[in-house]
């Protein structure tokens, strides 16, 4: 916001893109993050930060899909983010789509203490929404995979041919269960507004109703089309 800010600081969110995205790209809400913030955040008294995700837009390193060193970097910028004049960073939230949902979602359960949280047509357990029923969705493996195969980690692509191939699924499990969130919620303390779409190519309706049934925090859920 232009205005000085309050007592305590602004209240601030970070906001994440989507797979193959950035922060000044096109998402499905029809305008970037950067303008998202422009108009909808900061005539409301928000500061935000919008950033490239590793290995995404300008940001340099490797994309390893919402793993450890992902996670990390929501950490850091957090808290990079609550150390600066003029924001509370006691009030910081965090919006995100799809990859940046699932971000959202793995570093909230791992103790990243936003003060609200808005993961939206996201999955909560990557392993159900690419290999449903042990049956890997290859149009939108591949589709993923695409988007990002230029600056992948080079472990992923073993992972992206077993779940294709249907082999090594015990592998494959292990590194999407590392990426999911279902079975953390009950450690998400953040109230919690989930957005998610009646039929989608990916994360279809159950990631939003399942986490919705165990979320323990104060919660809303938005279904569209």
């Amino acid at each position: 916001p232009d205005d000085a800010p309050p007592a305590g600081g602004w209240p601030a969110v970070m906001l994440l893109h989507g797979l193959g995205g950035r922060r000044n790209a096109g998402t499905p809400f029809g305008m970037s993050l950067n303008s998202l913030a422009e108009t909808q955040l900061a005539p409301q008294g928000y500061a935000a930060l919008t950033f490239d995700a590793r290995g995404h837009g300008q940001s340099e390193g490797l994309v390893s899909i919402d793993g450890p060193r992902e996670i990390q970097d929501v950490r850091e910028l957090f808290n990079w983010l609550a150390a600066q004049p003029g924001i509370n960073g006691q009030r910081i939230g965090a919006f995100g789509y799809s990859y940046g949902g699932g971000a959202i979602w793995r570093a909230t359960a791992e103790g990243v203490p936003f003060a609200a949280i808005e993961p939206a047509i996201t999955w909560t357990d990557l392993y159900s929404a690419l290999l449903p029923q042990n049956l890997a969705r290859s149009g939108v493996v591949l589709g993923f995979w695409q988007s990002i195969a230029a600056r992948a980690a080079p472990e992923l692509e073993p992972i992206v041919n077993d779940a294709l191939a249907g082999r090594n699924l015990a592998g494959v499990r292990a590194f999407a269960d590392q990426r999911s969130t279902r079975p953390l919620l009950g450690n998400v303390k953040a109230p919690t507004f989930l957005m998610q779409g009646r039929r989608d190519f990916a994360f279809d309706v159950d990631h939003a109703l399942s986490a919705y049934a165990r979320l323990k925090t104060p919660k809303r859920l938005y279904l569209g089309d």
